[in-house]
């Protein structure tokens, strides 16, 4: 299936008031998903839950943190990046939301905030969960446009970090994750991004004002030079959110 048609798979298959998905090398903490509930319950307009996922060794232990380096460290040597949650997904603007989303969900090839809680309702509406890397950024997008988003005091899991983790893939190898069926030719997941991005907008419960103002967003991202190139350049290596 690959990890994308995997998630839709799951979600298609769910049926509950909330939906959570879950890798499969991670410890989910037990007190993450009765927190999430209880602010769904009385916070209507929140869409999202979401935990920080701090990494931890294959036995449990935390990862040191190298100040020089800016990351954990691993004890195979990986330097692994600290991935704070934006506090702008809490904001009451959806316009700010989604700048959070599309400027700074961008340091992850796969976005952690896919291993919060969602709103059933929410997410089973949205219709940009594609099978491209960086398809469930455009996911965030359209269920942060439909309602804040929250920041949970407890963690959501323990991020296993081990020598064959997602993580830890090579680029063209995350690609094959994602969608096993990838040829390695024609393929442009920064200009489908883009259109995901685009379409959750279109869609969305917005103002006209609020519309064009998210347009603009990702107008101002595209025509970054940094960007533009990755949206017109066919292959792998044009991942949208990957270095600004």
């Amino acid at each position: 299936l690959g990890l994308n048609r995997n998630f839709r798979a799951g979600l298609e298959l769910s049926n509950g008031t909330y939906v959570k998905w879950q890798a499969a090398d991670d410890y989910l903490n037990p007190e993450f998903i009765p927190e999430a509930i209880s602010i769904f319950e009385s916070s209507p307009d929140v869409s999202l839950v979401i935990g920080e996922m701090p990494p931890v060794a294959e036995d449990r232990t935390p990862l040191p943190w190298d100040e020089e380096q800016r990351g954990f460290i691993s004890g195979h040597g990986e330097i692994v990046p600290r991935l704070p949650i934006p506090e702008a997904v809490e904001s009451d603007d959806p316009v700010v939301r989604f700048r959070s989303v599309v400027e700074d969900v961008t340091r992850n090839l796969i976005a952690e905030f896919v291993y919060g809680v969602f709103r059933g309702s929410t997410v089973r509406s949205a219709n940009t969960l594609d099978v491209y890397l960086g398809a469930e950024k455009t996911l965030f997008a359209e269920v942060l446009l439909a309602g804040r988003g929250v920041r949970s005091k407890s963690y959501s899991s323990q991020r296993i970090v081990h020598p064959g983790h997602f993580g830890a893939k090579g680029f063209k190898d995350t690609v094959m994750s994602v969608n096993p069926e990838f040829s390695g030719r024609f393929a442009m997941p920064a200009a489908r991004q883009a259109l995901g991005y685009s379409k959750a907008i279109m869609s969305a419960p917005l103002s006209a004002g609020e519309r064009a103002a998210c347009l603009g967003v990702l107008a101002q991202k595209v025509m970054r030079p940094s960007t533009l190139s990755k949206v017109v350049k066919p292959g792998p290596q044009n991942y949208f959110g990957w270095g600004r």
